[in-house]
This record gives C-alpha cells, sequence and structure tokens, in this order.
C-alpha cells in the first residue's frame, strides 16, 4: 500500500512550527545506507513500477516510469552508493521543484525529525557526493546518514530526454 505524505506533511507543519530548527525526513535504506529526503518533497511511496530505459541515461538513472500518466526519471539510489544491482522493494516518488523523480531505495524506515544540531554539510572530501544529489550528513540514532536534495537527483540533461519520453 502507498503511503501518502499529506499527513507528514500535516505533521511537519505543526511540529516545526514552534520548533523551526528541526524538520521532518523520511528514511530510506539502500543496501547498507541510510538516506533521508526532506518529507515535504516526497509525494508517496510504492512498489516499483515497470521501468522503460532511457537512451543516454547517466549512471544511476535506471529509466522511465509511468505514475499516474506521468513519465518520471527513476532513479536507483543504490548506483550511487555502489550498492550491487539488483530488484529494489520500494519506489520513493519525490517534487524536485516543478518536476517528479522516482528513487529506487530497498526499505522505506519511517519518518523522523532531525534538529540542525544532528545535521552538517558535505565535507570537503565527499564534495563529489553532490553530483548524485547529496546534500548533506546527518546522525540518526548514533548513525551516519546521507541527506538528499531531490532537485539534484537527475542531471538537467535528462529532463530532456524524459519530456520527449512522456510525448
Amino acid at each position: 500500500m502507498g503511503v501518502g505524505v499529506g499527513e507528514a506533511e500535516t505533521n511537519v507543519r505543526g511540529a516545526t512550527s514552534g520548533a523551526p530548527e528541526a524538520s521532518w525526513y523520511l528514511v530510506v535504506r539502500c543496501g547498507s545506507t541510510r538516506c533521508a529526503l526532506l518529507a515535504a518533497s516526497v509525494v508517496e511511496t510504492m512498489r516499483p513500477l515497470p521501468i522503460e530505459p532511457l537512451a543516454g541515461a547517466p549512471a544511476g538513472v535506471r529509466g522511465v516510469s509511468r505514475v499516474r500518466g506521468e513519465a518520471v526519471p527513476v532513479v536507483d539510489l543504490g548506483a550511487a552508493f555502489a550498492s550491487p544491482a539488483q530488484d529494489r522493494d520500494r519506489l520513493v516518488l519525490v517534487r524536485a521543484g516543478a518536476r517528479r523523480v522516482a528513487v529506487l531505495v530497498d526499505s522505506v524506515e519511517g519518518v523522523r525529525r532531525l534538529g540542525h544540531a544532528e545535521q552538517s554539510a558535505l565535507p570537503p572530501l565527499l564534495s563529489h557526493a553532490a553530483d548524485w544529489g547529496a546534500s548533506g550528513l546527518a546522525v540518526l540514532d548514533q548513525a551516519l546518514m546521507v541527506t538528499l536534495s531531490a532537485a539534484r537527483l537527475v542531471p538537467e540533461g535528462t529532463w530532456e530526454a524524459v519530456s520527449r519520453r512522456g510525448r
């Protein structure tokens, strides 16, 4: 069953109205790596849909899926973390500005609140990670986690190929 995030967005507004130093994140796992997507950008989670290959797509972009009639690029988060290629169990649909991106992950762990004290920018040694959507690091339950920016998950040139495919 897909989980809409409208409820989480309500919680985000309600919980952060008195505490602007924290935000809600959807925590996902791919291989042994935990990642977090800003809950306000998450549209829904679902089982993976059929994926059509996209010619010339960069590594990590598996292709295009039709989500509620819309052609959406599918990013395999495992490719960013050198997790073995496999069938992923969940698809997370996120907003990237006016566009949508589907992210393949192994599991969805839940929605968690992260304070700014628990988050940090990417260190210079990991600045290349921004190329595949990483925006920072966070600590959750004493373990390191990568925060992701939905807007950076798909390279700009890929959007043109996706829009051609959607016609």
